[in-house]
């Protein structure tokens, strides 16, 4: 009996990661705040909490910076972050289940599949995380093998978080940074509409009403000062939305919630 190991080709690969996330940045911010959640709700269910609760501030933050000019998002937490060997346990088989659910924590334990679908769809992507004061970086890329291009991770040696990197990347604990940049099929959004459409998303109603989380949008545009914007303004109820600075609350395309998309300016 003879047999053979089946080759998919780049093509097919390339769409699979893409079915995944399509080009709806929408779709593609929610996979990597979910992951941020889902990090955060692994420390708070965990047998002894209490001795990271002391280094998660509350209500615990997720920032979505974007920066509109180099087409670049990077969605950021406080987190647990993640070492050189939790990445390469994450991100090396595709489609692989996490042990969440065995251990009793109530994620969606699809991290590194959701987080591959989107960096290996988008020009450039990377995760850099600090974790117990070391920092570590890893990079997604398509390499050419025996002539067909595969998607590959590469790792940089882990070196020390120092105070400047830590301001860099806004973590000043533990917690991930995951950066990419947009490819060239897909549209820079309007930071006014994004936001908008990141407020009401029914994909992340439940982590935008949550009171001990904190969505944030931050938006970098050329020659003009940073701007920030609190997801978490509007709290769902059903079918409702009932914002807290005061636009009354409607149905999920109710043009009264365009007043609360607006974003505010900083420093």
């Amino acid at each position: 009996m003879s047999e053979i190991v089946l080759d998919i080709a780049t093509r097919q690969i390339r769409r699979m990661f893409e079915r995944a996330v399509g080009r709806d940045i929408s779709k593609i911010l929610t996979e990597l705040i979910t992951n941020s959640d889902d990090s955060y709700r692994r420390i708070f269910e965990s047998a002894q909490p209490q001795a990271h609760l002391k280094r998660v501030e509350y209500p615990a933050p997720i920032i979505i910076a974007f920066d509109r000019s180099k087409r670049r998002f990077a969605v950021i937490d406080h987190a647990e972050g993640m070492n050189e060997e939790e990445m390469r346990s994450k991100f090396k088989t595709y489609g692989k289940d996490s042990l969440d659910r065995s251990k009793g924590y109530r994620t969606r334990s699809l991290f590194g599949k959701g987080l591959r679908d989107v960096l290996f769809t988008q020009k450039f992507g990377q995760v850099k995380s600090i974790k117990n004061g070391i920092f570590y970086n890893c990079r997604f890329r398509w390499k050419e093998i025996d002539g067909e291009d595969r998607p590959v991770i590469d790792f940089r040696p882990p070196t020390k978080a120092t105070a400047e990197l830590r301001e860099a990347l806004q973590i000043p604990g533990n917690g991930t940074f995951v950066e990419f940049e947009l490819n060239k099929d897909m549209r820079n959004p309007q930071p006014e509409k994004l936001a908008e459409v990141l407020t009401v998303c029914y994909m992340l109603r439940m982590i935008n009403s949550r009171r001990d989380r904190q969505v944030v949008l931050q938006v970098r545009r050329a020659n003009r000062p940073t701007e920030e914007r609190d997801m978490g303004c509007c709290r769902f109820r059903g079918h409702r939305v009932r914002c807290q600075h005061g636009t009354g609350g409607g149905s999920w395309n109710d043009g009264s919630l365009r007043e609360s998309s607006s974003l505010r300016r900083y420093g």
